[in-house]
């Protein structure tokens, strides 16, 4: 009985310390710039808490670059971003050679943080799915 109790504490000790863990995972490489995003949650000011999906962009070049994409995302399934070519979704970025930009809870909802889920509410939509389309990188002086 004690072992199967320690094996017990054991596994969820590990399973609380593997959700705390935020690391970057990698899921785009184009042109010596590499996409990677991190599930998080944020308590912003002012607006209820929620649960995000930040994006770093690397610049691995010897160069500055100016790197554009279009973002789709879909809520409950349902794609909410069908019309890309309005541009409303295109996001640009501007990265200086060997670095890196990063969206952060500090400012939800920029370019760099897509929201999934509101912690507090519950019934509300949940993002099921992103993507990044469209991705063009271009040398700068």
């Amino acid at each position: 009985m004690k072992l199967l109790l320690s094996a017990i504490i054991f596994l969820t000790t590990l399973n609380s310390f593997a959700q705390g863990t935020e690391e970057w995972v990698l899921f785009r490489t184009v042109d010596g710039v590499a996409f990677y995003s991190k599930e998080t949650d944020c308590m912003p000011e002012n607006i209820p808490d929620q649960t995000g999906v930040l994006i770093k962009v690397v610049n691995t070049n010897n160069y500055a670059v100016v790197v554009k994409w279009d973002v789709r995302i879909w809520y409950d399934g349902m794609e909410q971003t069908a019309n890309i070519k309005d541009e409303e979704n295109t996001i640009t970025q501007k990265i200086a050679k060997r670095s890196f930009v990063s969206g952060d809870c500090s400012t939800p909802n920029g370019n760099l943080y897509i929201f999934k889920k509101f912690i507090t509410f519950s019934g509300s939509a949940i993002m099921t799915n992103f993507q990044f389309e469209n991705i063009t990188v271009e040398k700068t002086k």
